[in-house]
Order: structure tokens, then C-alpha cells, then sequence
């Protein structure tokens, strides 16, 4: 029983050491970058005390429910918004439906099983630019299975290392992140690697110093849209944009101030966790054409920046829920979790909690733009059911 725990310890430190080491690889990477590097404020994001209105960023508002049916009934986890497609996947499950941008469903994509033409379940999934292709990576049977949007299965390839996020690149190329060296001994010395569509690695992201620690790490994560490829590993100052070639390239640098975690805290799990709100940490990122949205968390609470991509004008506020404050239609409040990359935004709701909201009471004092936008709204919420498909909700901004 001792040697088992030694080995399972042993092995857990040996993950963040490889991971931890990445991070600081990369926070102090030169790759060079053809584009322009904006410069964010975390620290003065965290200390803005403004509010920020949907109004102030947004023209209006418009609501899609997604229909249900017997053979679509799903609780989701994931979403991409690709064109006219919308395809959710199924947290349960795995599988993975289409619907068009109207919200009628028009099928599921693949089928669960073991034949040539299915697939073992959806651990996380992809689609390409015009959403005329859309990728399932089965961690399950680690592999990555390309469908058309008509439902036929293109391909399907093993995953090299153990993954858990990708981002699909020109030619049906794939970037992965990341092998933590463990049960691969190869993997230790990169965090990101590139496959090309029959499964071959042809790049390795090499990591350069490692650091022992005994702290808990948000691990990388990719911010996608069908114009821009981001990438960014928590507690690091880059977040880089990935070329059609896989090319690492700089695109913003986060300025975290005094707010950023001191490497020596990561020695000591302990003390990281008593720490740690103490500092900015959980970035998520969704990029327009205009805006960049930016969220964290700080002294224990949900803050969000919004950061124009034209003159550089930062703005942010402290709020519980981690959202924009809906006063266009009275509606939900907002975070967007999908971008055509342009100047459309999309948040799902999951029927039930809307419902609750408005049944409660909770939203009766909000404002509506005009008579007829209260009237679409309520409308819309009142042919809910408790257990229908979520709602699109897509905001158009300025």
C-alpha cells in the first residue's frame, strides 16, 4: 500500500513539474509576432469600481430556442456556433447534435459505438471556420474523428499523448495541449504538440525550465472563433494567436502587477490554497472583431474587463456572477461563450434557471428598451418548459 501511494505522489509531482515548467517557458518566450502586442491591465481591470451595461456595448438582442424531440434531448456542455450551424454536445454522453441558426434540429452527428462509423463519445469538440466540418476527440478511445456537417464520417486518427483540449489548424492539421509525461516518458519535455490529419506528430513545443512545486494549476485552454486562434496557460503574461502553420504568435501581453502569483507559492500546496484568491487567476478570454471580453477572478470574486481592440481603452467592474448587467430587454444578464469573431456574441441558457428567474420575481425590476421588447421577451420565456433545450441568446454589438 505505501509503495502504490509513493508511486501515485510521485507521479502527480512529476505532472505539475512538466506543467509548471511549460508555463515558464513560455512566459518568457521570444517568438517573434507579425502583428501588433496590446498590453492588458489585469491590475487595473480588478480595480475599476465603473459598471458596464449591455447598452454600452451592444444594439439588441435575439432569443433562438433550440427544439426538442425525441431524439434531441440533451444537457449541454458545449457549443459552437460556426455559420449557419450550431452544434451542442451532450455532457452526459457525448454525442453531438446540429441545429441550424433558426434552432431547428437537423441531426446527430455520428453515433455512439465501437463500428467504423461511429465514435466512443465527445469529450470536447471543434468545428472549422465555416462549420462544413466539425471534429469529436473521444478521450475514451483517444481519437479524433472528423464529420462533414451532412453527418458523413471523413476520418478519424489516433491522439499521439494523452490530451484534453485541441484546436484544428489549415488541412485538417491539429494542435493539442497537452501530455503531462505521464504514462509517456517522451511527452515531459513539451506542453504543446502538432498532428497532421493521419495522426503523425510533425512539431514538438519544447519546455525549457522546470520547477518543482506542490500547488494546484489551471492548466491552458484554447479561445477559438472562426477568424482567431488563441492560446493561454494561467499564471503566464502571453497569450498568443496560432498561425494556419501552428507558428506560436505573441498577440497580448496580461500586466498582472503586484497581482500575480510569486513563483515561490507554487512550492507549497498549502499555502497556495490559502492564498490564492489573494492574486488573478481563472482567465477566460473571447475575442471580436472591436472587443476583447475578458474575465478573472480576484479576492474571491468574478471580475470582467472589456478591452477595445481599436484604441486600447480598458474598462471593468466587480461582479458576483461574473456577468454584464442586461438592461437592453430586460432579460438575463450576459457573458458571451461563443463569437463569429466580427460583432455577434452568443450565450446558452438553460431553460430551468431562466424560468426560475422569472417566476421568482428576480427579474421584475428589470428595464426593457421599449413595450415590444418586454413583450418578445415574456413571450419567449412563458413557451418555456422546464426540461426544453437551452436558448441562444445572441447580442449583436456596436
Amino acid at each position: 500500500m505505501k509503495i502504490a501511494r509513493s508511486f501515485q505522489r510521485r507521479t502527480i509531482q512529476f505532472v505539475i513539474f512538466v506543467i509548471f515548467g511549460t508555463l515558464c517557458s513560455f512566459r518568457s518566450s521570444n517568438i517573434p509576432s507579425d502583428g501588433k502586442i496590446l498590453t492588458i491591465n489585469l491590475e487595473q481591470i480588478a480595480k475599476s469600481s465603473g459598471s458596464i451595461k449591455l447598452s454600452e456595448i451592444a444594439t439588441d438582442i435575439s432569443y433562438v430556442k433550440l427544439e426538442t424531440t425525441k431524439d434531441c434531448f440533451f444537457t449541454p456542455s458545449q457549443y459552437i456556433v460556426r455559420g449557419d450551424h450550431i452544434f451542442a454536445k451532450d455532457r452526459d454522453n457525448g454525442k453531438v447534435f446540429l441545429f441550424n441558426k433558426q434552432g431547428k434540429f437537423i441531426r446527430q452527428i455520428g453515433t455512439i459505438g465501437k463500428g467504423p462509423l461511429e465514435h466512443l463519445g465527445a469529450f470536447n469538440i471543434q468545428a472549422s471556420p465555416t462549420g462544413d466540418k466539425v471534429y469529436l476527440f473521444s478521450k475514451s478511445s483517444n481519437h479524433l474523428s472528423c464529420y462533414s456537417a451532412e453527418g458523413q464520417k471523413l476520418s478519424e486518427c489516433p491522439v499521439a499523448y494523452a490530451s484534453w483540449w485541441f484546436a484544428p489548424l489549415a488541412n485538417d492539421q491539429h494542435i493539442f495541449l497537452a501530455p503531462f509525461g505521464y504514462p509517456v516518458p517522451d511527452s515531459s519535455a513539451f506542453f504543446y504538440y502538432l498532428q497532421d490529419k493521419k495522426g503523425n506528430v510533425t512539431k514538438k513545443y519544447q519546455t525549457k525550465t522546470n520547477f518543482p512545486i506542490g500547488g494546484v494549476i489551471e492548466f491552458g485552454n484554447f479561445y477559438i472563433n472562426p477568424l482567431t486562434r488563441l492560446t493561454y496557460q494561467q499564471m503566464c503574461d502571453t497569450v498568443f494567436a496560432i498561425s494556419d502553420k501552428g507558428a506560436f504568435l505573441p498577440r497580448y501581453v496580461l500586466d498582472f502587477g503586484k497581482s500575480r502569483i510569486p513563483d515561490e507559492v507554487w512550492y507549497e500546496s498549502a499555502k497556495y490554497e490559502k492564498v490564492k484568491y489573494d492574486y488573478i487567476n481563472y482567465i477566460n478570454l473571447v475575442e471580436t472583431k472591436s472587443t476583447l471580453f475578458v474575465r478573472f477572478i480576484y479576492q474571491k470574486s468574478n471580475r470582467i474587463g472589456l478591452v477595445s481592440l481599436k484604441d486600447g481603452q480598458m474598462s471593468g467592474f466587480k461582479t458576483d456572477k461574473g456577468l454584464v448587467e442586461n438592461d437592453l430587454d430586460g432579460g438575463q444578464d450576459f457573458w458571451p461563450k461563443e463569437t463569429d469573431g466580427v460583432n455577434k456574441v452568443y450565450s446558452f441558457i438553460q431553460p430551468v434557471n431562466l424560468l426560475q428567474q422569472w417566476q421568482s420575481g428576480e427579474m421584475k425590476n428589470k428595464k426593457f428598451k421599449s413595450q415590444a421588447d418586454r413583450d418578445n421577451f415574456v413571450k419567449m420565456v412563458t413557451s418555456l418548459k422546464d426540461d426544453d433545450n437551452p436558448v441562444v441568446m445572441i447580442v449583436n454589438l456596436k
